[in-house]
């Protein structure tokens, strides 16, 4: 499978298996806005054939009125073959993913553009997306966006986290109070 970066657009109602940062993702359009949904699963043939499965399902669902907005049917159970370890422990850039997404039903379209896509580009430059090194991230932030910028970022890393958190992704927040720390020019 290609990495989504296709020349011609997907037939209306179609369902598109794409892999991004080396995971597969679902890409679609409802009511008008483009929608993505991050598996979570490593790109490996066993795992488009569950992609594929989802994507059929979704199409189904929409060309039958069924379709559930909130995407929580479409999501794989953290038990599915391959991916038990990968949904135990998932990366900051799918945890971002699903944040955005969250966000995107609460937020105008002016707010998504001007704070979650610059914030969304800081995110795709990021050494590593490992939780466990937060504090590498942070460093990085730190010396690559403007400090009040960097701050924003953190603080919005943390709140991403606080979701992944109260949605049972994650167990804990590696970046709460990383903001409060970072203090302005001296």
């Amino acid at each position: 499978m290609d990495s989504g970066r296709q020349s011609s657009r997907a037939p209306k109602g179609s369902v598109k298996v794409i892999v991004s940062h080396d995971r597969l993702q679902l890409r679609f359009r409802y009511g008008g806005k483009r929608r993505y949904l991050s598996l979570g699963l490593p790109d490996t043939p066993v795992n488009h054939k569950v992609a594929e499965a989802r994507a059929r399902l979704i199409e189904l669902d929409i060309i039958s009125g069924n379709f559930d907005s909130t995407l929580a049917k479409y999501r794989l159970p953290a038990d599915t073959e391959g991916s038990s370890q990968d949904k135990a422990k998932p990366n900051l850039w799918e945890l971002w993913e699903r944040f955005v997404e969250y966000k995107e039903a609460q937020c105008r379209e002016n707010t998504m553009r001007h704070t979650y896509a610059v914030y969304t580009n800081y995110a795709k430059s990021l050494p590593t997306y490992d939780l466990e090194r937060a504090a590498e991230i942070r460093d990085y932030a730190l010396k690559q966006f403007p400090l009040d910028a960097a701050k924003r970022f953190i603080t919005r890393l943390s709140a991403c986290c606080e979701f992944a958190k109260t949605s049972g992704w994650i167990e804990t927040n590696p970046f709460v109070g990383m903001a409060a720390d970072i203090k302005g020019y001296d």
